[in-house]
């Protein structure tokens, strides 16, 4: 499913994988900036549950580099604690450097940060 609105560079889409006790959230994401590579793509998750017992993170794999129109990958993984029948909720906040690329050399960086929407952590997981 689609976690983010359109008002940024990236689009972001989120798929769930259950694998033994850990969930692992892969998140698909699309550059729709035209002017510059973007670097040190990152989901920043935050279990609102501060119960260790429910889900914790374990892990994170960040994307290096994304450039103008590319797709690549992030991930996160989930460790199911011992209440893993309770729900949850998890917000993300999306990270990233964007390199400007104007008339052909290596202009300025800045970095950008927007939360997206939460992710839901069934009973079923």
């Amino acid at each position: 499913f689609e976690i983010s609105d359109g008002s940024t560079d990236l689009s972001v889409a989120c798929i769930k994988h259950l694998i033994g006790s850990h969930i692992v959230l892969q998140f698909n994401i699309t550059s729709r900036h035209k002017q510059g590579s973007v670097r040190m793509v990152r989901l920043k998750v935050f279990c609102e549950s501060n119960d260790v017992n429910v889900v914790s993170v374990e892990a994170e794999r960040t994307l290096q580099t994304l450039h103008p129109g590319g797709t690549g990958n992030c991930y996160t993984i989930l460790s199911r604690g011992q209440s893993s029948g309770t729900s949850a909720s998890i917000s993300c906040e999306l990270r990233y450097g964007i390199i400007s690329l104007q008339g052909g050399s290596r202009n300025k960086e800045f970095e950008e940060e927007f939360p997206l929407e939460d992710v839901e952590i069934g009973r079923e997981y």
